[in-house]
């Protein structure tokens, strides 16, 4: 058996668990039969009531014929299958556990190669999260705080609540990491006491926040 680590899926968009494995039949196989099984646990490995994958018998064989009198040694890439499991279902969740069971039924050895665990971040939630604006409210001086996971263009514009844009950035290239933009005076100092739409486009994404003026 084999067991991850507990890992943290809550800020991905989609996640992605594959690995190769070999194996050969050491004869015709009646039931039991050897068996692998993918399992999740969704509480930290209390529990693994999710099955991803389930093979045994003929349908675990990666290669021809049968292997009787000597242990099965992988001996070449083709002797060993690529499986991808989708874990997109349960991204936006933490706790998360995989164990690999294999189960003898008297047959031959299974091998485990090349396990990746592969995510992509949920860019939306992942810069909504990290979006501060400093003071809000504030009376003269506003700043924008914004962590980003790569190199990507940024623009701002301020609106009112009635949709009228009142001011737009030129577009720029931001670097990784924790950006600082300072609104500038000559728009906060005039605008009235109020509330309004700051929209902050990242490379296709849009993220929209209020700012109240004292």
């Amino acid at each position: 058996m084999l067991i991850s680590p507990v890992f943290d899926l809550s800020d991905k968009g989609s996640a992605s668990l594959t690995f190769d494995y070999a194996y050969r039949l050491r004869r015709q196989q009646a039931f039991p039969a050897d068996r692998l099984r993918v399992e999740l646990s969704t509480d930290c490995g209390e529990s693994y009531p999710i099955m991803l994958l389930d093979r045994y018998a003929e349908a675990l064989a990666t290669t021809d014929g049968f292997e009787e009198q000597q242990p099965f040694i992988p001996a070449g890439p083709d002797d060993w299958a690529s499986v991808s499991l989708d874990l997109s279902p349960y991204t936006q969740r933490s706790g998360l556990r995989i164990r690999f069971v294999n189960i003898g039924g008297g047959g031959q050895q299974l091998y485990l190669d090349n396990i990746h665990l592969s995510t992509t971040v949920d860019l939306p939630s992942q810069l909504g999260a990290s979006l501060r604006l400093l003071p809000n409210p504030f009376e003269e001086q506003a700043y924008l705080q914004l962590r980003l996971p790569r190199p990507m263009s940024l623009r701002l514009s301020l609106y009112n609540l009635h949709g009228r844009q009142l001011w737009q950035s030129e577009q720029w290239q931001a670097g990784a990491g924790m950006q600082q933009y300072s609104l500038p005076l000559s728009l906060t100092r005039q605008l009235p006491g109020g509330m309004y739409l700051l929209r902050i486009q990242a490379g296709k994404t849009q993220l929209q926040t209020k700012l109240l003026k004292q």
